[in-house]
C-alpha cells in the first residue's frame, strides 16, 4: 500500500510539472509575439537613380504597419492633457495671443466626443499664471469652463518683453495631473527662448518641487536665452522623462528668435516630440495632427530612424527633429496611430511616409542603408531594432543622360507557345554640356565607355539567337561636338532582339537596362520601362479510335480518330487508339497514362508500340521519327520535334496496345490520360473493356 501512494504521488507530481512546463512555454511563445508586434513593412524610394555633384538626394520611406489583434492592445480608458500656452510679451503679442487662442479653442473642440478625456489648461510667461482644474470637453458645461479660461487669458501687465520661464510652466503642468493611472500628456507651446527660472530666494537654487509657494523668485534677463533658464527647463523637461509623461513641444519658427534648436534640445530630454510651426497659422494642422495621436486607441511611439552617413555625404534636409553625432544621426518619426475597426475587430493604421535628403560632394556609386535602422517600441515597451532596406545611386560629375525605352514590334506582347516576337530598344542620348573645369580633360571619345544593353528574362523566356535568358547588347553611340546644341551630341540608336517562349502564363520582363561608364569610370544605367509577355497555349488535344482511311470529320488530321467521347474496346485483341494534336510548331511531349477505374489490377496491358504521324496540308499522313519510353506497362512519353517555320502543326500519335482481363465476368472501364508537359492542356479518354465470350 505504500508503494502505491508513493506511485501515485510521482504521477501527481509529473502531472504539475508537465502543467508548468506548458505554462512556461506558452507564456514565451506569447512574450515573443508581443515583442514583435507591431509589425512595421518599410519600403524605400528614390526620385531617381542618378544624381550630380552637391545635389539634393531626396529618399522617401514607406511605413505600413500591420494590423493588431483584440488581444494585443490594452487600451487605456481613462487620458489626461495639461495644455501649456505661451502669453509671453513680444512683438504683435495681441495678434499672435489671438491666433494662439483659436488653436487652444479648436484643441478642445477636437474632443467633445472624446468621454475619456479630460484637459487642463495654462498660461505663462515668465511664470505660471492661471492653471485650471482637469476638466472634461464631453461635458458642455465644463468644455465651456476651458473655452471661457481660453478666451479671458492675456497678457500680463506686470511681464517684460521676451521673458519666458519655459522651466515653471513644466513645472505648474506637472501639478495639473490627477494621482490616478490615467495615461497623462504634456502640450507645450513656446514662442521664446528659456530666460528665467524660479528659485526659493534670489540667486538661490532652482524650485523643482510641482506645488507652489508663496516667496518664490523669478529671475533672468529678457530677449537673450540664459544659461539658468535654458538649465532649469532641461531640468524640468526631463522630469517629465522620469515619471513618463507622453509630450509635445511646439516652437513657433518664423517670429523674431527662432527657437526651434532649443525646443529640440528640451523635446529630447522630456523623452518627447518636437514640432516646428513656421507660422501661427501653420500651427493648427500640428495640434490636430497631436489631437488624433492623444485620441488613439493605441500608438507606436519614440520611433527613431538612425542612419550613418558614408564618406562624402552630408545631410541637407530639415533639421527639427534630427540629432547629429558627427556623420551619425537620429531622426523622429511621427508616431503610428491605431484605431479600432469595428467591421474587422482588429486595430488598424494608415502607411507613414518620412523623407531625408543629401548631398553628395565627390561622384561615385554609393550602396546606403548599411546599419540603418528604425527604432520603436513593441507593444511589451521594449524596443525593435528593424533594419531599413538598402539602396544604390550614382553621382556624377557630368550630367550625362538618356531617354530609354522599348515596345514589342507587331505583336503586342502577345505569342502563341513556341512562337517568336521581337523587342524593340531605343536609347536617344541627351546633350551633354561640359562645365569649364572639365572643358580639358573630356572629349568625344571618353565622354563614356563601355555602352550596352543588358537584360536579364524571365524564367521559361529566353532570346532565340542564345538560347538563354540573359543577354549583353553593345550600344553603337558615336558623341560630336555640336555648338549650336551647346555641347556634345550622339544620334538615337535602336537595336531588336528575338524571344520567345515555352512557358504559357503572363511574364514580366522589368530586368532591362542601359549599362554604361562615364568620363570618370562611373557606372551608371537608365532602367528599361516594363513590358508584359503573354503566352497563350495554343494546343488542341483528343482521342479516339485511330482510322488510318480517315471519316467525315472536317477538321485537318482531326478525321483520322473517331469515337471521341467513350468507346468500347476488346480484351486480348489488338487495339488501335489515337491522340490528335495541333501545336504552334515548338518541341513537345504528350504522355499518356492508361487507368483502370472500376477495377484495380485485373486488368494488365501488353504489347504497346507508338507510330507519330504529321499532318501535312493536303490532310495525308506523313510518319515522323518520335522517340517514345514505355514505363510501367501502361505510362507513356512521346517527345515530337516541332517545326517553327509553320503557324500550326498537327500530329496523330497512334498507340496500340492488348488488354488481358483476369475475370471475364466482371464489367472493367480503363481511361486513358492525354497530357502535354509544360502545358494546362489534357483529355481523358473512357474506355470500356468487353470481354468476348469464351466459345470453347
Amino acid at each position: 500500500m505504500i508503494g502505491k501512494g508513493k506511485t501515485k504521488k510521482r504521477y501527481l507530481y509529473l502531472f504539475f510539472a508537465i502543467i508548468l512546463i506548458i505554462f512556461i512555454v506558452k507564456a514565451g511563445f506569447n512574450a515573443i509575439a508581443a515583442q514583435n508586434k507591431p509589425q512595421l513593412n518599410i519600403s524605400v524610394s528614390t526620385d531617381r537613380s542618378k544624381y550630380l555633384v552637391n545635389e539634393d538626394i531626396n529618399i522617401t520611406y514607406r511605413i505600413e504597419p500591420q494590423p493588431l489583434e483584440l488581444k494585443d492592445v490594452n487600451a487605456l480608458k481613462n487620458k489626461e492633457i495639461l495644455f501649456v500656452m505661451d502669453t509671453s510679451d513680444t512683438p504683435f503679442s495681441q495678434g499672435n495671443l489671438n491666433k494662439e487662442k483659436d488653436i487652444a479653442r479648436n484643441f478642445v473642440n477636437k474632443f467633445k466626443d472624446i468621454p475619456n478625456v479630460q484637459i487642463s489648461i495654462l498660461n505663462y510667461d515668465i511664470c505660471t499664471r492661471n492653471l485650471t482644474g482637469l476638466k472634461s470637453p464631453s461635458i458642455d458645461y465644463e468644455r465651456g469652463e476651458l473655452i471661457s479660461f481660453i478666451n479671458n487669458v492675456g497678457i500680463h501687465p506686470s511681464a517684460p518683453w521676451w521673458g519666458s520661464n519655459i522651466g515653471d510652466g513644466l513645472r505648474r503642468a506637472l501639478a495639473g495631473f490627477s494621482k490616478n493611472d490615467s495615461k497623462k500628456y504634456v502640450v507645450f507651446m513656446s514662442k521664446c527662448k528659456p530666460n528665467y527660472y524660479t528659485s526659493t530666494r534670489r540667486s538661490g537654487p532652482y524650485y523643482t518641487i510641482i506645488d507652489d509657494k508663496s516667496d518664490l523668485y523669478y529671475s533672468g534677463n529678457n530677449i537673450f536665452v540664459s544659461k539658468n533658464g535654458f538649465d532649469y527647463a532641461l531640468i524640468m523637461a526631463n522630469e517629465m522623462k522620469v515619471i513618463n509623461i507622453t509630450n509635445f513641444f511646439i516652437g513657433f519658427n518664423g517670429l523674431i528668435l527662432n527657437n526651434v534648436k532649443t525646443i529640440a534640445q528640451l523635446s529630447e530630454a522630456s523623452g518627447g516630440k518636437a514640432y516646428n510651426g513656421k507660422n501661427l497659422d501653420s500651427i493648427n494642422d500640428i495640434f490636430n495632427d497631436i489631437a488624433d495621436q492623444i485620441k488613439a486607441d493605441y500608438i507606436v511611439d519614440d520611433i527613431k530612424f538612425k542612419f550613418t552617413l558614408p564618406n562624402n555625404i552630408t545631410y541637407s534636409g530639415d533639421k527639427v527633429g534630427v540629432t547629429e553625432y558627427g556623420r551619425n544621426l537620429s531622426m523622429e518619426i511621427p508616431n503610428i496611430i491605431y484605431k479600432l475597426n469595428d467591421r474587422k475587430n482588429k486595430y488598424i493604421a494608415d502607411p507613414i511616409e518620412f523623407s531625408i535628403s543629401l548631398k553628395s560632394n565627390k561622384s561615385g556609386n554609393y550602396t546606403m542603408g548599411d546599419g540603418w535602422t528604425l527604432n520603436y517600441k513593441a507593444i511589451n515597451g521594449k524596443t525593435i531594432t528593424q533594419k531599413v532596406p538598402d539602396f544604390t545611386i550614382s553621382v556624377n560629375s557630368l550630367e550625362v543622360g538618356f531617354d530609354v525605352e522599348r515596345a514589342f514590334v507587331n505583336s503586342k506582347g502577345s505569342i502563341g507557345l513556341g512562337k517568336k516576337t521581337t523587342i524593340q530598344y531605343k536609347v536617344n542620348p541627351k546633350v551633354v554640356s561640359v562645365p569649364s573645369e572639365f572643358a580639358n580633360r573630356v572629349n568625344e571619345n571618353n565622354i563614356l565607355s563601355n555602352p550596352k544593353i543588358i537584360e536579364t528574362l524571365p524564367e521559361g523566356v529566353e532570346f532565340t539567337d542564345t538560347l538563354s535568358g540573359y543577354r549583353e547588347i553593345e550600344v553603337p553611340l558615336k558623341y560630336v561636338y555640336d555648338k549650336k546644341k551647346g555641347g556634345f551630341y550622339a544620334a538615337p540608336v535602336v537595336i531588336e532582339a528575338e524571344i520567345t517562349s515555352d512557358k504559357p502564363g503572363k511574364h514580366i520582363l522589368n530586368n532591362g537596362k542601359f549599362s554604361y561608364n562615364d568620363f570618370e569610370n562611373i557606372l551608371s544605367s537608365e532602367k528599361f520601362n516594363s513590358l508584359i509577355l503573354k503566352v497563350e497555349d495554343e494546343y488542341i488535344l483528343k482521342q479516339g479510335l485511330f482510322d488510318i482511311n480517315k471519316n467525315n470529320y472536317s477538321s485537318l488530321g482531326e478525321n483520322y480518330i473517331k469515337n471521341l467521347d467513350k468507346i468500347n474496346i476488346t480484351d486480348v485483341s489488338m487495339n488501335r487508339l489515337g491522340a490528335y494534336v495541333r501545336s504552334s510548331g515548338q518541341d513537345f511531349i504528350l504522355n499518356i497514362n492508361l487507368m483502370e477505374i472500376t477495377h484495380f489490377n485485373m486488368l494488365s496491358f501488353n504489347d504497346i508500340s507508338v507510330e507519330v504521324y504529321k499532318v501535312d496540308k493536303e490532310n495525308k499522313l506523313k510518319k515522323i521519327n518520335a522517340p517514345y519510353k514505355i514505363n510501367g506497362n501502361k505510362n507513356l512519353r512521346i517527345s515530337i520535334n516541332g517545326d517553327s517555320s509553320e503557324e500550326y502543326c498537327y500530329y496523330i500519335i497512334n498507340y496500340n496496345f492488348r488488354v488481358n482481363c483476369k475475370n471475364k465476368n466482371i464489367s472493367t472501364q480503363i481511361s486513358s490520360k492525354a497530357t502535354i508537359e509544360n502545358s494546362k492542356k489534357e483529355n481523358i479518354l473512357p474506355i470500356n473493356i468487353v470481354s468476348l465470350p469464351d466459345l470453347f
